[in-house]
This record gives C-alpha cells, sequence and structure tokens, in this order.
C-alpha cells in the first residue's frame, strides 16, 4: 500500500489525506487477516505496481488523486503482475 504527499483538503474531524485513507486500508486488511505491506513514506505512483510485482504480491494499491484535484484522493489498485486494474474488472 502505498499513498501520495496530499493532505485532506478541509479541516474536517475525519482527515481524508492520502496518508491516513492508506492507513485506514492497512487496517480494514489487517482486521481480516490479509497480509500487506504499507510504505512508511509517500512513495511516487510508478514504485507500487514495481513492488508489488518485486515482492509476488497479489495485488498493490496506491492512494493518489493521481492528476485530479487532492479533493479526489482515491485508489489505483494493481494486479499482481503490476498491470493496473480498470472497467470493468475494477
Amino acid at each position: 500500500i502505498g499513498y501520495d504527499h496530499r493532505c485532506s483538503a478541509s479541516f474536517s474531524p475525519y482527515d481524508l489525506s492520502s496518508k491516513n485513507f492508506a492507513h485506514l486500508t492497512a487496517a480494514v486488511l489487517e482486521s481480516r487477516g490479509i497480509p500487506f505491506y504499507l510504505f512508511p513514506e509517500f512513495v511516487a505512483t510508478p514504485l507500487v505496481p514495481f513492488a508489488t510485482t518485486a515482492a509476488k504480491a497479489a495485488c498493490g494499491i496506491m492512494v493518489t488523486a493521481s492528476h485530479n484535484p487532492k479533493e479526489d484522493t482515491g485508489y489505483k489498485v494493481y494486479w499482481g503482475n503490476g498491470a493496473q486494474i480498470i472497467p470493468p474488472h475494477d
């Protein structure tokens, strides 16, 4: 699980920064007994699919708004081969 440097757009008590979104993702996986690796600091998006294949993981998750405004933070999910999961498979 990787995340970018974007911070929450508001001062809401629900901090939805990329970092916190990534930590929430990790907490959900942990609660289900699913093994994961959470990068300790923000990373560039291409590092996640690279690390996914290098670690032979089932999938990779990147929390980022990509080229969109920071309010649009979401997931990019990658197959074990590093290819991004896109419609209709997402």
